[in-house]
């Protein structure tokens, strides 16, 4: 179920309270406070909120001063010195060379120090007709942000800023993500423990919040209807970090702002608000490759082939995710960030791969290619057409009203066998199970699988088209589009056996009726390919540009076996050899199906291989002869490895 908004209260205002009372007491402090947490967890954004609750007067606001990239102590001073005096621009880093290390001592500088552009004034400094009287802060609140990604050594960097804490008047704080401090310097780690000991008081640890987090973020957005959109599906957003108890909300605000640029390039037709759920599952979709990629540090090309394509393509026929039959690095650690992220987000995507790789990797969209991919997906249809299944496999974002008449459509629909398809037949079956659990009525908790069974007995008596679809051994649907849906519930593995259960017996009953139902035209079949060998390969052999209709079903094994061998050794040896390549190529494809069927057309097979030799014997020309039974030999010897 959908995580529900109180499940969102800020995790850090105890941190806050402890902030304000820290920079409050008018006891000498003469220790700082550390902010400390992972990278993405939201602590500046955390300083922020202190920052901003702390009031508009310039001398109640703290300084902030961020140590990424600081190199040494005089830098430091300098960025202490422009953040006290925000005037001095770029000449606070003039005024820290003369000071050096007396800065932070309070000591008044000397006037003869100062060169030219330097002038006194009133016992103190004047630079640029701003008065310094001191040039140490005193009785101010100084947050040092980004400890870790300071270049001065951290003993060092604790050592220079405990002078501002000596006489216990400032309050400082310090923001870090503490296990990258020194992380690879372990002389270098253990003075900063040291020195810590002297300098930090308390130590406070930072939760990703993201609840505030994400109202900010949202705040930022420029288009008023991106943040309505975001607003509307805060929930379904958040549902992916809270399942994976991780939340990186430097990703999450990448994401937002990237996504703002894919919203904008939406043609306006698709942008309406009932296209929004279909809107958010591609925001959930890009949402997770940027946590992928930035996080995980998975290329989007590895995401792409062994995540999107090849090991979730079937996801909703799937009971199991397929595992790689050849364990590389890369596939070790795509399936750990698989087992990290049990989210079903790899569902068939509304946009194509390079539309993703385009947002993902360089921060642009082909408007043309997005809304081309929008138009085609079913999310994108008006929801008026939508089947009442189609409703429920989203109920949670359904009104009452809304839900109560799309369930009452749904009994009805099933009841009267309305959903033909191989994707609406699953489809259906997924929500049964779905209502099923939540609700007794109309949904018995026992027999779900005579309930399937005679539904699908029902639609192939009374629709008997559904046996034209193509159907392979390993019971994927090859002909599904690319707007079908993921299967729901197999993410969470709720429902896995019964679905597994229910699609086998699905496409078990479609491969029978296939078979019978050729087993009774298989004379119809020989007829209108026995003077053709391109429309004989066209039904029995798949390639690359096009499915074979029979591909999988053993039509041949219906053909009269000596009525087929005489046909071939009439034939012309050209058109001949072009037969024979074709079963060739058919039962080179199909040599490892354990299918008993295909077993079924070996057999045969084989009594068309000793039919044809027996009548070739017969020619009188023994060259001739020769050349028939060996071309019959080459061909389909290989395929039947069984004979001795």
């Amino acid at each position: 179920m959908l995580p529900k908004a109180d499940l969102f209260p800020d995790p850090n205002l105890p941190i806050i309270e402890t902030l304000n009372d820290h920079a409050d007491s008018d006891t000498p402090r003469d220790y700082s406070l550390l902010v400390d947490g992972p990278w993405g967890t939201g602590k500046t954004y955390l300083i922020k909120k202190f920052i901003d609750g702390r009031g508009a007067k310039e001398e109640d606001r703290p300084l902030y001063i961020s140590l990424y990239g600081i190199k040494d102590v005089e830098e430091l001073d300098s960025e202490i010195l422009t953040s006290l005096y925000p005037r001095l621009n770029g000449k606070g880093a003039r005024l820290a060379s003369f000071v050096g290390r007396t800065l932070l001592k309070n000591v008044r500088i000397d006037l003869d120090d100062f060169k030219k552009g330097l002038t006194a004034g009133g016992g103190g400094i004047e630079i640029g007709g701003l008065k310094l009287i001191e040039t140490s802060p005193k009785g101010r609140i100084i947050i040092f942000d980004d400890l870790e990604r300071c270049a001065i050594p951290p003993g060092v960097l604790l050592g220079h800023i405990h002078q501002l804490i000596d006489d216990g008047k400032n309050r400082v704080i310090l923001v870090a993500n503490e296990t990258e401090i020194a992380q690879d310097d372990s002389a270098a780690l253990s003075e900063y423990k040291k020195a810590k000991e002297k300098t930090v008081g308390f130590s406070l640890t930072v939760q990703s919040d993201f609840n505030g987090a994400f109202s900010a973020f949202v705040s930022e957005m420029s288009d008023p209807t991106y943040r309505l959109f975001l607003d509307d599906a805060k929930l379904r957003i958040a549902e992916l970090p809270v399942h994976t108890s991780e939340i990186n909300l430097r990703v999450l605000k990448r994401a937002i702002t990237a996504f703002e640029i894919l919203f904008s390039s939406i043609d306006k037709n698709l942008k309406k608000k009932e296209y929004w759920l279909g809107i958010r599952d591609i925001f959930l979709h890009v949402y997770m490759a940027f946590i992928l990629t930035r996080e995980d540090h998975v290329s989007i090309e590895v995401l792409n082939k062994e995540a999107l394509q090849e090991e979730r393509r079937y996801t909703y026929f799937s009971s199991r995710r397929r595992e790689p039959t050849i364990a590389t690095p890369l596939s070790d650690a795509m399936r750990q960030v698989c087992e990290r992220y049990t989210f079903d987000f790899l569902k068939a995507s509304a946009i194509s791969f390079p539309v993703l790789h385009d947002l993902v990797c360089h921060n642009h969209v082909n408007a043309e290619a997005l809304n081309a991919d929008l138009s085609k997906h079913s999310s994108f249809k008006p929801p008026i057409s939508w089947p009442a299944w189609r409703k429920l496999y989203t109920y949670w974002d359904l009104a009452p009203d809304e839900f109560v008449s799309a369930l009452d459509s749904f009994k009805e629909d099933f009841s009267k066998r309305v959903y033909v398809s191989i994707d609406d037949i699953l489809h259906s079956f997924s929500v049964y199970l779905q209502m099923r659990e939540r609700m007794q009525e109309g949904f018995p908790l026992d027999g779900e699988m005579s309930q399937f069974t005679s539904y699908v007995d029902d639609v192939i008596r009374s629709n008997p088209e559904l046996l034209n679809c193509s159907i392979d051994s390993s019971c994927n649907n090859e002909n599904c589009s690319s707007s079908m849906l993921g299967y729901q519930s197999e993410g969470r593995g709720q429902f896995s056996t019964e679905f597994a259960h229910a699609k086998e017996m699905l496409f078990s009953k479609i491969r029978n009726g296939k078979v019978s139902r050729i087993a009774k035209n298989s004379e119809d079949f020989f007829d209108k390919t026995k003077n053709n060998p391109d429309l004989f390969d066209e039904l029995l052999v798949s390639n690359a540009s096009r499915k074979a209709p029979y591909a999988r079903i053993p039509i041949l094994a219906e053909i009269d076996y000596k009525l087929f061998s005489r046909h071939l050794v009439d034939l012309h040896p050209l058109i001949r050899k072009r037969f024979l390549a074709t079963l060739f190529n058919r039962h080179d494809l199909t040599r490892n199906s354990n299918d008993e069927k295909m077993q079924k057309e070996k057999v045969w097979l084989y009594s068309v291989r000793t039919e044809m030799i027996d009548l070739f014997e017969k020619e009188s020309i023994q060259i001739l002869k020769d050349s028939y039974i060996q071309a019959v030999k080459y061909w389909i010897d290989p395929c039947l490895p069984q004979i001795e």
